[in-house]
């Protein structure tokens, strides 16, 4: 009996420490509710001012705190609603305080604002919804397409369309039918062929790096010209640019008859040869006036005694001829 009353009494005293480390505390709870229309607003910040305490409304627009008594200030805040404050909320010990908050939105008139964009058509996506919104039927190759293959102008560009040919690497031919029956314009616009005899435009003299988008349409329209019955070649060239570029384009090439053929035909020529350009080794001999023609000799006696011509030939470089070397890769620079 001794030992019951000995451990009731160490319980006892265990429950009067817990009681008393851990005070009376009052339940504050409530409702968000939209003040227009009466629908709980969920996920609506209730915060405590003065306590870090906050939480978040559930989605019936509920909320609850436990604190201890006392009086408490509650701030209500959501994305659209003005920001309500409710002041002297008293927290009784052991009992439960409704406050429901309404919203109200917040409406401000702000300054007109224009969004404006520019249509992208140099991507193959610009090009399938152009072909997909058309009413007529129409192929064409962008300039994201044309700058994965490598091409480097419209004539090699244009030949991954289906149905288009080209005779000679600038020649259309579309459907089968030859370039009288084919019509080129530029950025809609008609444009003058450079040869009398053929009605197409030579494509190659136009690069790729100024190309957006090389569109052909295969059949008629009545916003299009009347006089072709293959196909029209449009040719969209790339806007002008906002500010100042430099774009530079390397490539490397194999073929298979020249690359690492070590009996390659090649000359003795400059060292800017792979540039394109003369270093000066083609160059005229210097000290000879060749605008003067009198102070020459003209019959061919006098031409095989004069010194002066002899010397002159001899100030030219004396290898003419081919010689075997190895080749490398195909290689190309741009700008």
């Amino acid at each position: 009996m001794k030992y019951i009353f000995t451990v009731f009494t160490f319980f006892l005293a265990l429950a009067s420490v817990a009681q008393a480390e851990d005070p009376k505390t009052g339940l504050l709870r409530g409702t968000v509710i939209d003040d227009d229309f009466g629908d709980p607003v969920m996920y609506a910040e209730v915060r405590v001012e003065g306590l870090d305490v906050s939480t978040l409304t559930d989605l019936d627009g509920q909320y609850s705190f436990e604190l201890a008594p006392g009086t408490y200030t509650l701030s209500v805040e959501f994305l659209g609603y003005a920001k309500q404050v409710v002041s002297e909320v008293v927290v009784k010990e052991g009992s439960t305080e409704l406050v429901d908050v309404r919203l109200t939105e917040e409406s401000e008139v702000i300054t007109e604002v224009v969004v404006t964009a520019t249509q992208s058509r140099n991507y193959e996506t610009a090009l399938l919804t152009i072909q997909r919104k058309s009413a007529v039927v129409l192929d064409g190759v962008s300039a994201q397409s044309i700058s994965r293959i490598g091409d480097s102008d419209a004539g090699q560009a244009i030949q991954r369309v289906p149905g288009v040919s080209v005779e000679g690497g600038k020649y259309i031919y579309v459907r089968g039918l030859g370039d009288r029956y084919t019509k080129t314009t530029l950025n809609g616009m008609d444009i003058p062929g450079l040869d009398p005899d053929r009605n197409t435009v030579q494509m190659d003299v136009f690069p790729t790096s100024l190309i957006d988008n090389i569109i052909v349409r295969k059949t008629f329209a009545p916003n299009m010209p009347g006089d072709f019955s293959g196909g029209v070649v449009d040719i969209a060239t790339k806007a002008f640019p906002d500010k100042e570029q430099f774009n530079v384009k390397v490539g490397l090439g194999y073929n298979t008859n020249t690359s690492f053929n070590k009996n390659f035909l090649t000359y003795d020529g400059g060292k800017l040869d792979w540039l394109g350009m003369d270093d000066g080794s083609r160059a005229l001999p210097s000290g000879y006036d060749y605008t003067d023609i009198k102070g020459y000799p003209t019959a061919i006696q006098e031409i095989q005694e004069d010194p002066s011509i002899e010397a002159f030939t001899r100030e030219f470089n004396p290898t003419l001829g081919v010689r075997s070397a190895p080749a490398f890769l195909n290689t190309s620079l741009s700008t």
